[in-house]
């Protein structure tokens, strides 16, 4: 057998090397310290694994569905007109409606972090208002939570009388003990009326401040005692909402609020305020207006001689109130928050996270609504090789055998092992740590290759680049695929930027030539989509002729239940094989056809047989270029006659 070999004696390529890269969870990166809310409260990111349960922009529970680290990104603090406070990336994406005119009717879409502050946080003020004291006008909306649906909980002091006893309450005797000069006797009725078996209400009749007790009116502990255990035998500074009460079911956390309003709250003129010494029990209540879908923000105000008053200014959806005169002087009002402040504050580890909700938002710190590496464990037969540490975090319905890397040199114990033989497609995740293990492997090994602020040297590039090759080189040599997940990034080329993948820097491209396919996934409405087509936004790669874009299956459904196989990549795989059989097929028909068509113009005698053959020639079923160099062929044999073709007739005439 010959070393140089024609089209069709070629071996046909069975395996396929890759990339897809984008936001595997979509555009939610915000920091590990970050928390978001549970059934059981708020919780780091840095413990959300796939499987938990989060609460919905709807109130509802939902599942979180996918975790995926994003390594370190430029964080930002995000700020509402209620003092809310949350963090994330700026390809963040939010769920906000226009502040101006027209736009507004549009009602609430996606947006990036990034996008918002390109149109500015804030609307321009009018020439004539530029230098007023006027506060600028926000420009974006966002939504206000539903009231948190939780479950009922089994309490010893009933919601109302604690709101009561925190409000107006002396807790550190031995008697729990609420007055007021302004108390009401249907404050006490209401108390009474909630107590339970073996303890009644006793009045004071103080001519200046009156005040009820309650008291045992049989055998058993007196209530106090229910007090302290919840640790609120406390002085008026130190009141706060105990962790469970937050918790509660919705009628109980109202009654808890309004047991807190009738007594330290009040309204004037559609203003509803809570007033208190504690700066703690101050944005607990925040935090219990907020779960009931209402806003509130804190304002301090120095007394000279009692110390700092905290004010809550309150907007809820339904009465804050129980007691009648308060009741009568609130009226509902517009709940709306907007983002008033985005400042850039540090980069740190960020995560992002899917969920099983339609709408895809979840709550975040302070009740602010936000939204929220699987595809390349679809392809056939896979082992990954986790540079990440995030394998974890994936659905362990689609969590495949899985080698963690911890250094380069074990990448080659993994590749000489027997182990790997039964595995048909290495899974690198993600090809950026990868990259940067090799680059401690090449420093570690040469030191000469490190520059003075500890990255690679032009040298060291060069280096990895031919790591790399090599790598892929002798995984497909295996007759293995070779599948990358990468991250996104965005590269300016003057005005212009595109989407990158977030491997190799500036030498990206040299290390996409190696690869046969480079996908970018990215989010469309509702829809998840893999584009291989390059084009002015983002890089790719199409050497099979896949679709330009193509909707990524839906595989796990709201629930959280798997609703199909994870076998995208596969199909990918299967459909790349068969259009390099089918390549091959053509080749070996295409030598075949040039066959025919030298023997049909070798007869080529005269004009006659000339135009015979040039109708036969039409007439066949072209491949590639056979067309072509069937026209240069007989142009060429025709000119050798001394024959000439005449442009009008369109036939070889005698010269």
């Amino acid at each position: 057998m010959g070393l140089i070999k024609k089209p069709n004696e070629l071996t046909v390529k069975n395996t396929l090397s890759a990339l897809i890269y984008g936001q595997p969870g979509m555009g939610k990166a915000q920091p590990l310290y970050c928390s978001v809310l549970t059934p059981e409260g708020y919780k780091k990111l840095s413990d959300i694994s796939v499987g938990d349960t989060l609460m919905g922009c709807d109130g509802k529970e939902q599942k979180v569905l996918g975790v995926y680290p994003q390594g370190v990104r430029p964080v930002y603090r995000v700020m509402t007109n209620d003092g809310a406070i949350t963090y994330c990336d700026e390809e963040h994406i939010w769920n906000v409606r226009s502040n101006t005119g027209n736009n507004r009717k549009a009602g609430f879409r996606n947006m990036t972090l990034k996008e918002m502050m390109s149109k500015g946080i804030s609307c321009p003020l009018s020439p004539s208002r530029q230098f007023s004291t006027r506060k600028p006008i926000p420009r974006f909306e966002i939504p206000v939570v539903d009231a948190m649906e939780y479950t009922e909980k089994s309490y010893d002091v009933d919601p109302y009388i604690l709101g009561v006893l925190i409000g107006d309450g002396s807790l550190t005797g031995n008697v729990a003990i609420f007055s007021n000069p302004d108390v009401d006797s249907q404050i006490a009725s209401n108390v009474e009326r909630l107590l339970p078996n073996g303890y009644a209400l006793s009045k004071n009749d103080a001519p200046q401040c009156p005040q009820y007790g309650i008291i045992l009116s049989g055998n058993g502990e007196g209530y106090i005692q229910r007090i302290k255990r919840l640790g609120l035998n406390v002085h008026s500074t130190e009141k706060f909402i105990p962790d469970c009460y937050k918790l509660g079911s919705h009628q109980q956390r109202i009654s808890l609020l309004r047991g807190l309003m009738d007594t330290d709250g009040c309204a004037i003129k559609n203003r509803v305020c809570f007033s208190t010494a504690s700066k703690n029990l101050a944005y607990d209540v925040v935090e219990l207006v907020n779960s009931l879908g209402g806003i509130a923000n804190v304002h301090v105000y120095e007394r000279e001689d009692k110390g700092d008053e905290y004010r809550v200014s309150v907007k809820i959806k339904e009465c804050p109130f129980s007691l009648e005169r308060k009741a009568s002087e609130w009226s509902k009002t517009t709940i709306s928050r907007y983002i008033v402040d985005v400042t850039r504050v540090e980069d740190c580890e960020c995560v992002c996270i899917k969920v099983s909700n339609e709408d895809e938002l979840y709550v975040t710190d302070d009740y602010i609504v936000t939204h929220n590496t699987t595809l390349a464990l679809s392809s056939p037969k896979p082992l990954l090789l986790d540079f990440d540490g995030g394998v974890h975090r994936v659905n362990a319905a689609h969590r495949v055998d899985t080698v963690q890397i911890s250094k380069w040199e074990e990448v080659d114990e993994v590749l000489t092992s027997g182990e790997i033989a039964e595995y048909k497609t290495i899974v690198i995740d993600t090809a950026g740590k990868m990259l940067s293990f090799m680059d401690k492997y090449i420093m570690k090994n040469n030191p000469k290759m490190k520059k003075a602020d500890g990255t690679l040297s032009l040298q060291g590039y060069g280096v990895r680049k031919n790591m790399f090759i090599n790598f892929v080189n002798q995984v497909t040599l295996m007759g293995k695929s070779v599948i990358f997940v990468a991250h996104e990034r965005e590269e300016k080329n003057g005005e212009d930027k595109q989407i990158r993948p977030e491997i190799g820097g500036s030498s990206a491209g040299d290390l996409i030539k190696e690869l046969d396919l480079v996908g970018y996934m990215e989010a469309i409405g509702k829809d998840r989509t893999i584009s291989f087509d390059p084009c002015e936004k983002f890089y790719g790669k199409n050497t099979c002729n896949l679709p330009a874009r193509i909707k990524l299956p839906v595989i796990i459904n709201a629930e959280g239940t798997i609703t199909g196989p994870n076998d995208f990549m596969t199909k990918i795989v299967n459909t790349y094989q068969t259009y390099q059989e089918k390549q091959a097929e053509l080749s070996s028909e295409y030598e075949g056809l040039m066959e025919v068509i030298k023997e049909q113009i070798a007869m080529v005698a005269d004009a006659d047989t000339a135009n015979e053959v040039k109708q036969s020639l039409e007439s066949l079923q072209h491949i590639f270029d056979s067309k072509l160099q069937a026209g240069m062929l007989l142009n060429k044999r025709c000119k050798e006659l001394g024959l000439k073709f005449d442009k009008v007739k369109k036939i070889y005439e005698a010269a």
